[in-house]
């Protein structure tokens, strides 16, 4: 754990496979401070000690915080005002109150305020796992959040990066199953030609939705093709189709990216398309060259 006031003090990795989520405990009782930070660092979080309030906000004005566990009282402070005045500048953290005189009124007031939760002292190993998984997936949330609206302002259009349409809708997938703590689905080969011939005008944020309300309609296992909504089995708008007023350059195109997006490898799409591996590969190369696949960057495998 790291004192405000002790830079250099080791900390504890992460545990294997799991996000780090950093925390804040704000106790001026030194030895109920460092027993909860301990713990929080067997959890896998790095942890940051303080024993006032204006450490606390001394600390979130330095670093982005996942998790605060503040005790209500704090000296001459209120844990109540540092719980308003830190939401304030970190909205998205979990602040929880902790406390050993527990009052049914000021618990009630704390999660007015915004607090996630209200807890007796000591906490359980039980409790603290909770809410650092809490936490760790409200920062996930975050952190994709961000990125998808980086993504909406950075990247081409979804549309134009078909290659893309699947491993969004499988990560989206993994993030909503472990929000509620179910398997994460297959996306059979009937769900994933309809998600790559959609055009996505929503882009990334669509696909999300679309996803999410196909988990909704399908609780266990796969999400089959009926699970998605009843527009993705339609035609897709604006896409090249026979007998439209497209070239064939454009109609083989268009056909030849969306095979190579939900068929797995590169030779099997070669077999669905009835062409040699070498020959798509000239042909990718040759629409990259052009630009007709903007928003494809280098000429990678399937």
């Amino acid at each position: 754990m790291r004192r405000s006031s002790d830079r250099g003090a080791a900390r504890r990795p992460p545990q294997p496979g799991a996000a780090a989520v950093r925390a804040l405990v704000a106790d001026p009782d030194p030895s109920s401070g460092r027993t909860l930070a301990l713990h929080l660092e067997e959890l896998g979080c790095l942890v940051e000690l303080v024993d006032t309030g204006a450490a606390a906000l001394a600390a979130a004005g330095r670093a982005v915080f996942d998790l605060v566990l503040s005790e209500l009282a704090l000296g001459e402070e209120d844990g109540l005002d540092l719980l308003s005045r830190l939401l304030v500048e970190a909205p998205e953290t979990e602040v929880v109150i902790v406390t050993a005189d527990v009052s049914c009124a000021t618990a009630v007031e704390a999660i007015r305020r915004g607090a996630s939760d209200y807890l007796r002292k000591p906490l359980s190993p039980e409790q603290l796992a909770r809410l650092v998984e809490e936490a760790r997936e409200r920062a996930a949330a975050g952190r994709l959040s961000r990125r998808l609206h980086a993504m909406e302002l950075e990247a081409p259009p979804l549309r134009e990066r078909v290659e893309d349409i699947l491993p969004l809708a499988q990560a989206f997938a993994a993030e909503l199953a472990r929000a509620a703590g179910r398997p994460v689905p297959a996306l059979p080969l009937a769900t994933r030609k309809l998600l790559v011939a959609w055009p996505w005008p929503g882009n990334a944020r669509e696909l999300r939705e679309v996803i999410a309300e196909a988990m909704a309609a399908s609780p266990d296992g796969e999400l089959p093709p009926e699970a998605l909504p009843p527009r993705l089995s339609s035609p897709p708008p604006g896409a090249p189709v026979p007998g439209g007023p497209y070239t064939v350059e454009e109609i083989e195109r268009e056909h030849a990216l969306r095979v190579l997006a939900w068929a797995g490898s590169l030779a099997e799409a070669a077999r669905i398309l009835g062409v040699s591996t070498d020959t798509i590969q000239r042909k990718r190369r040759k629409w990259l060259e052009l630009g007709a696949a903007s928003g494809c960057h280098g000429d990678h495998e399937i």
